[in-house]
């Protein structure tokens, strides 16, 4: 048909057009390369996923960091589930703790070998991390943990009400957890198991993190210097001014409670959120709390006062 039309064409030549035509669709390939160059091989799609709880929680963590903070204006349904992502994370890691000890106590009735036996929640956790695995968490890190677990609930199961600084806050005092509980209790560094960009943002959140605590410690002490300025009569006269109890007159009297510094039944709150204690010798302060379930004065702070504190231990 080509000698038709006086022309011959090579065998080269059909590809050659193909080639063209290629080209005049791909602005790319209009300065060079071929078609043939141009197309690669599909990626491998990946079907299947298995993390270990150590690589699972830190997937989390990585997600909650990496997803959601990493934006330069990040909202606040961004730091809900940055929150949500960070809290199992971190229960993961406590799981794994656990697991080091013994397989079985990740189990919640650990006599239940089942493939999908139901594991520890948050509060076995960390019960069992203190009786059976020697691992008892300081009491300023389970009133953090308490505390994110406290928000956490809100997110998931009511109305929801955010401030953005709260939420960095919180999430920046998660960070220094994991950093330290991944060092301190399994010998893990965090920085290997993360992006660079991932440690870069938690290395900011930690740093957040510590000046907050220590601006917060500052403005503690400037609240309580008054109550060390108490002469020693001052101090014993506001102890024994508290009206005894009285089932008519006064049926819910103020409280002395136990100095765990000089062992003396001597510390009276003073504030809402302060107690001191009216040993001269002692003149210790304290941060108050209210227990989460009976609501009773919590010395020290923590989230439950000590009969409740029992009781959910021996749960």
């Amino acid at each position: 048909m080509a000698a038709r039309f006086g022309t011959v064409f090579s065998q080269d030549f059909l590809p050659w057009v193909c080639d063209q035509i290629g080209r005049e669709r791909d602005p790319s390939l209009r300065a060079g390369g071929s078609v043939a160059q141009k197309t690669k091989k599909p990626k491998k799609v990946v079907t299947h996923l298995k993390l270990d709880l150590l690589a699972n929680g830190i997937d989390f963590i990585q997600s909650g960091i990496g997803q959601f903070f990493l934006k330069g204006a990040p909202n606040p349904r961004t730091h809900k589930y940055a929150i949500l992502h960070i809290f199992s994370g971190v229960l993961l890691l406590l799981k794994e703790r656990l697991r080091r000890a013994h397989p079985a106590f990740v189990r919640s009735n650990i006599q239940d070998a089942a493939a999908d036996a139901r594991t520890v929640d948050f509060i076995e956790a960390v019960s069992r991390l203190k009786t059976v695995a020697d691992c008892p968490l300081s009491g300023s890190d389970e009133a953090l943990l308490r505390r994110a677990q406290k928000v956490r609930n809100q997110l998931e199961h009511y109305q929801v009400e955010m401030n953005l600084d709260q939420a960095r806050t919180l999430v920046g005092e998660l960070a220094e957890f994991v950093f330290l509980f991944m060092r301190d209790q399994l010998q893990e560094n965090l920085e290997e198991h993360v992006s660079p960009r991932v440690w870069e943002r938690l290395q900011d959140l930690r740093a957040i993190a510590k000046a907050l605590a220590e601006a917060k410690r500052k403005a503690w002490l400037v609240r309580i210097s008054k109550y060390a300025k108490m002469t020693d009569a001052e101090l014993v006269a506001r102890r024994e001014g508290i009206e005894p109890y009285h089932p008519k007159h006064n049926p819910e009297p103020e409280g002395i409670f136990w100095c765990e510094e000089c062992g003396q039944e001597a510390v009276v709150i003073v504030e809402s959120d302060v107690a001191i204690c009216t040993n001269p010798l002692c003149r210790e302060s304290f941060e108050v709390a209210a227990c989460m379930r009976c609501y009773a004065p919590v010395i020290g702070g923590g989230d439950f006062c000590e009969s409740c504190q029992g009781y959910i231990d021996s749960q």
